[in-house]
């Protein structure tokens, strides 16, 4: 059924878990012309399409979870990783990661993030000099 969304999800997911990204592309994107508004599944959309190397699509998927759902912390999460190691907009990254600690100061990467903040917040100092 092309219309059932939970089949829908679960086979992206299925694609995305053996690395098949266009796939995945392919079934999350029509998931979510049947759901615009869920935040996981845009979430779920970014990953895949930073995945396979698209990460300005990547962030408008994640940027739109946070707009569908503006306490969505994976969505925030991985926004600050693309940022990061993608897009090597270090402050951005540190604003993102900063705002989703102060949404969830116990989030499961918390350390991660504040490891990363302190990082990435040294390069860009000396970027800037």
């Amino acid at each position: 059924d092309p219309n059932n969304l939970a089949g829908l999800i679960a086979l992206a997911h299925a694609y995305a878990g053996g690395n098949q990204w266009d796939k995945a592309i392919t079934l999350y994107e029509h998931a979510l012309r049947i759901d615009q508004h869920n935040a996981d599944l845009h979430t779920d959309l970014g990953i895949a399409l930073r995945s396979a190397g698209q990460e300005d699509r990547a962030l408008n998927e994640f940027r739109t979870a946070v707009v569908n759902d503006p306490l969505h912390q994976n969505a925030r999460f991985h926004m600050g990783i693309v940022y990061a190691y993608d897009k090597k907009d270090y402050p951005a990254a540190i604003r993102v990661w900063k705002e989703l600690l102060h949404i969830s100061p116990h989030h499961v990467e918390a350390e991660y993030m504040k490891h990363c903040i302190v990082k990435f917040g040294e390069i860009a100092k000396k970027d800037a000099r």
